[in-house]
Formats: C-alpha cells, sequence, structure tokens
C-alpha cells in the first residue's frame, strides 16, 4: 500500500512534469505566434522584389507562405493558447507550493491535494503524447533517475507540433 510520503513524492513529479510541460508549450506557441508577422515582412518584401524582376513563381510562393501561416495562427490562436498554457503553468506553481507546505505524512492533505491534481488535469488543455513522455524523461533526468526513453532529436523536434506515440523509444534492459 502507498504510503502518504511515496503519494507525496508522486504528486511532486507530477506537478514538476506538468508544470515544465506547460512551460516548453508557452514558450512554443509565443514564439509561434511572433512568427507571423517576420514572415509577413520577409516574404512580403519577397514578394513585391519579385513583381519588377517578374519572378512569378516567387511572388505566388511567398504569397503563399504568409497566407498559410496566418490562416494557421487564425485557426490555432497561437497566441491564446500560450495565454492558456501560462495559466496552467502558474495554477501547478500554485500547487507546488501547496504541496510544499503540507506534512508530507498526512493522508488527509494529501488526498485532497491528489483530487486537486485531477480538476488541474481537467482543466489542462490536451497534451501532446511524445512531448509529455519526453518531458517527463527530462525531469526524471534532472533528479539523477534514469531515462526512460530514447527518443531521436527529430521525434522530439516534432513532438512539438504532432502528438505521437511514445511506446516504441522505451530503453530496453
Amino acid at each position: 500500500m502507498d504510503t502518504a510520503l511515496s503519494r507525496w513524492e508522486q504528486l511532486l513529479l507530477i506537478s514538476e512534469c506538468a508544470q515544465r510541460y506547460h512551460s516548453v508549450r508557452r514558450s512554443f506557441l509565443n514564439r509561434a505566434a511572433k512568427l507571423e508577422p517576420v514572415l509577413s515582412l520577409v516574404f512580403g518584401s519577397v514578394a513585391f522584389a519579385s513583381i519588377f524582376a517578374e519572378y512569378k513563381w516567387i511572388t505566388a510562393l511567398s504569397a503563399l507562405i504568409i497566407t498559410a501561416y496566418s490562416a494557421a495562427n487564425l485557426s490555432f490562436s497561437f497566441s491564446s493558447c500560450a495565454l492558456k498554457h501560462d495559466e496552467m503553468f502558474r495554477n501547478w506553481g500554485r500547487f507546488r507550493e501547496d504541496l510544499q507546505s503540507i506534512d508530507k505524512s498526512d493522508n488527509d492533505a494529501v488526498s485532497k491535494l491528489e483530487q486537486r491534481t485531477e480538476e488541474l488535469h481537467r482543466e489542462s488543455p490536451d497534451q501532446l503524447t511524445l512531448l509529455s513522455a519526453v518531458i517527463e524523461d527530462e525531469v526524471r533526468l534532472a533528479r539523477g533517475d534514469e531515462p526512460l526513453l530514447d527518443v531521436p532529436p527529430y521525434k522530439k523536434f516534432l513532438a512539438q507540433f504532432f502528438s505521437l506515440s511514445w511506446q516504441s523509444y522505451r530503453r530496453s534492459g
């Protein structure tokens, strides 16, 4: 049977991982939101210059890139998503403060925080599976534990965009 202390330690790990996850997503989405004006400026200038150089395909390609990225930003609302992750980052931070303030062996206090963990998970936006697993692995590694996954760098990059399965990256042995 799990003791209050082991449940408390599990809550600490969960909260560290959740806070790091929301920090990573917030940073990524903030960068994605700030990229639209840069792309518009660069590709708009390229399109304008290519009109005078009579390279119509460059003009069309530049316009397509600007339009596609603007449509993605409009559809996914990068900045709004970043704000939601910022809110969740702060909520998990308050949770960790509360976790640190209780008696680690108090079953009732730990149970209340376990219920609060479930509430925070319900409020949280859907998580990207592989990214979440990679972050948990990074937190475990920072704590001095052995990493559980062996994920190639390009997959870690793709994990920012897509929810990929993590089971095939388990370390053997």
